[in-house]
């Protein structure tokens, strides 16, 4: 007899699986990373047709079969659907790089009801006009690396241990933060130069729980900028893969790469 189990989540990867199905990841807000498979979900009559989407928090129920950790889908419906993140385009690849982020880490089921309550607040974050996106963003990939166990160092250099001087850079090896100079020649893709200022704002918006507090945060767009390109040079590395959707977000922030 095949038990059923119940979960709410949101979608944070999904591939085609023959001509008419679909698999997805379901990160859990109870159960950690579940795969179920939707099947006839690609036919337009299919209950299950249109609910398999990025950006929607979803209760689903499912069922295992045999020894396979590919749960089959019964039912599903929607709570939330985070509606801005599909009106507004440049919320749409922000938020998809944001899901890309979650499904490209290593992480335990321990940590999932953490990651799914992160995800959701920031998303709901954007729909608050007086919070930056830029900002938003910072404080996710911030609170994303402090989850996962690689929170930034930004107390000192790690190579000396001394305090930083002006001109810093993120460093991947031994550990993940800041160096007061590169141990090696830059590289096209890993040369950001930040300074004090921007490692004290990552800091303060490192320290903030509640995203509406993130009203306080004032930085110019070029130290945002600076900060989202060492913090996805960060991702990368812990991912050890180039996202896909990074290109985009890069592009959409002026992420600057190669500074001097």
């Amino acid at each position: 007899m095949t038990t059923s189990e119940q979960a709410t989540g949101i979608i944070v990867k999904k591939v085609d699986y023959s001509n008419t199905s679909i698999i997805f990841h379901f990160l859990s807000h109870d159960k950690g990373l579940i795969h179920i498979i939707a099947k006839g979900a690609k036919n337009k009559k299919s209950p299950f047709a249109g609910k398999i989407e990025f950006f929607q928090t979803i209760t689903c129920l499912y069922a295992k079969q045999g020894s396979s950790d590919l749960y089959i889908l019964k039912e599903c419906s929607y709570l939330d659907e985070f509606r801005i993140l599909k009106d507004n385009i440049n919320l749409f690849f922000i938020g998809s790089y944001m899901i890309e982020t979650i499904s490209a880490l290593q992480f335990d089921d321990e940590d999932a009801g953490n990651l799914y309550r992160l995800i959701t607040t920031a998303f709901r974050a954007f729909e608050r006009s007086y919070l930056s996106y830029e900002i938003v963003i910072v404080w996710y990939l911030a609170k994303i690396m402090v989850i996962i166990g690689y929170p930034p160092r930004t107390d000192k250099c790690i190579y000396t241990k001394h305090p930083f001087n002006d001109t810093v850079y993120p460093v991947t090896q031994p550990c993940l933060g800041f160096a007061n100079r590169l141990h090696h020649s830059p590289s096209a893709e890993n040369f950001i130069a930040l300074t004090k200022n921007d490692v004290k704002l990552l800091e303060s918006v490192m320290e903030i729980s509640d995203p509406d507090k993130l009203s306080t945060v004032t930085a110019d767009s070029k130290s945002v900028s600076r900060i989202l390109g060492a913090l996805g040079l960060f991702i990368r590395t812990t991912a050890g893969k180039e996202l896909k959707t990074y290109k985009t977000v890069q592009s959409y922030f002026g992420i600057q790469i190669n500074n001097t």
